[in-house]
């Protein structure tokens, strides 16, 4: 069996003519799983370890200045959302500007498609021709190249 991922507003049937194109291991008879799922990008400041940031002052302070510095900064809750806020705000703005924020992210709301490959011919001038059925809605489809 072939599985074969594709995202976004990749063309189903493009997808399944360029892997028999290029795969010509296919044959009569194999099942050919499409996973046809949505990229959903996130910002950049997903990406932030922003406790670990905030946690890096009170560390570096104690580093330099001993016991004087231990409870800074405070670790009250209000305290900490708000500076992470505005540290998030503050990330996304930069990659915003910069328009550099990933272009990866969660793919959600996979579907799964079947094809099983009913015939697959080469001719005298190389023409591969496959002929290919899906297992959902039972409509054939021709490839010829």
């Amino acid at each position: 069996m072939t599985k074969i991922q594709i995202f976004g507003d990749t063309d189903i049937e493009e997808s399944l003519e360029d892997h028999l194109r290029y795969h010509d291991d296919v044959k009569e008879g194999d099942t050919i799983e499409i996973y046809k799922g949505e990229v959903i990008p996130k910002k950049a400041s997903n990406y932030a370890d922003i406790t670990s940031f905030y946690d890096s002052f009170s560390e570096m302070a104690y580093a330099n200045h001993d016991d004087i510095a231990e409870g800074w900064p405070s670790s009250e809750k209000e305290n900490f959302d708000l500076f992470e806020e505005r540290l998030r705000k503050l990330v996304d703005e930069y990659f915003d500007e910069i328009h550099d924020h990933p272009q990866f992210g969660s793919v959600e709301n996979v579907k799964e498609l079947r094809f099983k490959v009913i015939s697959r011919s080469v001719s005298v001038l190389s023409i591969i021709t496959v002929v290919y059925k899906s297992l959902d809605d039972g409509l054939v489809y021709t490839i010829e190249n």
